[in-house]
């Protein structure tokens, strides 16, 4: 059996290595997003002239009306707050107790501020991540309210059951640990409720994308060497992968009495802001995308996102905008029509 203190060390060890993977990868997104931003608002990247501050401050306020800007900001600070008091809990333990023992019920103390304020912040994230789940799914359907009702529903008992652990847990008293019947319901239940989410607005976006890539395959649209619309899909589905596996694994410390849950715990917020960033910057970037149209083999459409390569022979297309995450930013990521000229669309913009 692990004890409280040695799984506090262990979740305070690869806290901090994926607290420093989550902020390559947040500043990382924050600067495509940022800058995608400039001449998506018709605002000049290039201009000869300086700056001026209310040209700053207005380009300011473009930036933060982006909802993902927006949560990335929130995933930020809620991150580094969060790593930040575990750090000093862990301080706390060490050093102002003289025994093993002593520390670890520290540790397992479920009525400390400390562990109240943590156990808030997660809640925070999770909250951040099902909303943005739900908004990207419904960018996807085309702002069709039916497409996310179930998870509006699952969202709204990850609400409830978040408000419950942490009512409990500033009414408990200091004698009782996490595993008890007091606070068990209300843990599965907020697990239960993004699982659900997560699984199925991820669902509902890999048929979307699947549909698309399927139909513009019939009609002898594109041409994939790697067959692109489904490369994205790997990559929104390899980071929903993340998050699910998580929770599960969370759920599964936590039924078994383990002290190991706190890894779950301890780790969560990381995980959620890592899978939020991850598929913004493998898709700003321009990974993994590598799509070529029929007909001419000079002529490619774009493999980054932003390009705008065609040449002067090429048949006028509309965009599509490939929405596909709670961690990307709406693109135009292809150019593709079906041959009558209508466009086929997947997304619309931020």
């Amino acid at each position: 059996m692990v004890s409280a203190l040695a799984a506090s060390l262990v979740s305070i060890y690869i806290e901090c290595t994926l607290f420093g993977i989550f902020l390559i990868l947040s500043f990382t997104s924050f600067v495509l997003l940022a800058r995608r931003q400039r001449p998506a608002r018709g605002l000049q990247c290039n201009s000869p002239q300086p700056s001026t501050w209310p040209h700053r401050l207005a380009y300011l306020l473009v930036v933060l009306k982006s909802p993902l800007i927006a949560a990335n900001v929130l995933l930020i600070l809620v991150n580094t707050v969060h790593w930040v008091i575990g750090m000093q809990r862990f301080y706390i333990a060490i050093m102002d107790h003289d025994t093993m023992q002593g520390a670890g019920n520290f540790v397992d103390d479920t009525t400390q501020p400390l562990v109240i304020g943590r156990t808030a912040l997660l809640f925070v994230d999770m909250l951040v991540g099902d909303i943005v789940m739900n908004y990207r799914t419904w960018l996807v359907w085309k702002r069709d309210y039916r497409a996310i009702i179930f998870p509006c529903i699952t969202t709204a008992g990850l609400l409830a059951s978040g408000i419950g652990i942490l009512y409990e847990f500033c009414a408990s008293n200091a004698d009782i640990g996490p595993f008890t019947a007091t606070f068990g319901p209300w843990i599965v239940a907020e697990c239960i409720s993004t699982l659900c989410t997560n699984l199925y607005d991820t669902l509902m976006i890999a048929y979307k994308i699947y549909s698309l890539n399927r139909l513009s395959k019939k009609n002898g649209l594109i041409i994939a060497s790697g067959n692109s619309l489904m490369e994205g899909l790997v990559i929104f589905i390899e980071s929903a992968a993340l998050y699910s596996a998580w929770t599960i694994m969370f759920v599964i410390f936590y039924l078994t009495g383990s002290s190991l849950q706190m890894i779950g715990s301890g780790c969560g917020p990381t995980v959620i802001g890592i899978a939020f960033m991850l598929i913004t910057v493998r898709v700003g970037l321009g990974l993994g995308f590598d799509t070529r149209r029929v007909g001419n083999p000079s002529t490619t459409l774009p493999s980054r996102l932003g390009d705008r390569p065609f040449s002067d022979n090429t048949i006028p297309m509309h965009a599509i905008a490939l929405d596909i995450s709670r961690t990307v930013e709406q693109e135009v990521d292809y150019s593709l029509s079906s041959k009558t000229g209508h466009a086929t669309s997947l997304g619309t913009d931020v």
